[in-house]
């Protein structure tokens, strides 16, 4: 019996350990991953694992410098909640990420680094980031950043084996308006990032034309989009009910429809 006893507990010891080791929600692969889907260094003030009622983990205070980490980090998030499901350990599921006070800062195009991202194994069912900041930096030293407030944001079946299906609510700084979009995205082409497909519908409303000089009225428009992140063809209306020439006074109904493309490589 004493036997016994000794090698159930070696047993378990052994297994205790293993699991520890190859928990897939453990600080260390956890980390990793977020460093190759980022490719950018990761550091965090707090890592905590959860067990029950779901398998998973919290982090806080994370922070993602890209490249040399000189300069303000490319992401910061107060709160990351990693949920998974005892089912989805098997298969390499995530079932739900959450980050709140989400930040999120782009240097001026053309003067950041190459990112080199790391294609994950893990397929994550649902990324929200409610209530996330957006900022796009300017290449003229003396401009504020550019400033996109998330409202909500929801991307699903975010993974390499397929596109990801996105939903956002935006606010639009110039002009300012709310913005609600949703559609497909992906997957994400490496060797040409042009070439990445997306595609969705769109709704701009509350749009303010009065801060432009000259003219006023309240812009709401709907559409369509697709194609690559290089080309992107646009169709959609616009109704302004109440346009006016500030000059003139003489408010009118301009409803326009369109059909553009736009080059964005």
């Amino acid at each position: 019996m004493a036997l016994i006893l000794i090698l159930a507990a070696a047993t378990l010891c052994v297994a205790v350990l293993l699991w520890s080791r190859l928990w897939p929600f453990a600080e260390a692969p956890v980390l990793q991953n977020l460093r190759e889907a980022s490719d950018s260094q990761v550091q965090v003030r707090a890592f905590h694992r959860t067990y029950f009622p779901f398998p998973g983990c919290i982090l806080e205070g994370v922070v993602f410098y890209h490249g040399s980490g000189v300069g303000k980090p490319l992401i910061t998030i107060e709160k990351l909640t990693i949920r998974g499901t005892y089912l989805g350990l098997l298969s390499k599921h995530a079932g739900r990420i959450t980050a709140e006070s989400m930040r999120v800062f782009v240097p001026a195009f053309g003067t950041g680094e190459a990112f080199h991202t790391t294609p994950s194994k893990i397929t994550i069912d649902e990324i929200v980031a409610n209530g996330a900041s957006v900022e796009f930096a300017s290449r003229n030293a003396d401009k504020q950043p550019l400033r996109f407030d998330v409202h909500e944001a929801s991307l699903r079946d975010v993974g390499w084996k397929g596109p990801l299906t996105y939903h956002l609510k935006v606010r639009n700084p110039e002009p300012p308006g709310e913005v609600t979009t949703s559609g497909k995205f992906g997957v994400w082409n490496k060797s040409d990032p042009g070439q990445t497909p997306i595609s969705g519908e769109y709704k701009f409303e509350q749009a303010d034309l009065g801060v432009y000089q000259g003219i006023a009225g309240q812009l709401s428009s709907t559409g369509k989009f697709g194609g690559t992140l290089g080309h992107i063809d646009i169709s959609g209306t616009t109704n302004t009910p109440d346009f006016e020439v500030k000059s003139g006074k003489h408010p009118v109904k301009l409803i326009t429809e369109r059909l553009r493309r736009r080059h964005q490589r």
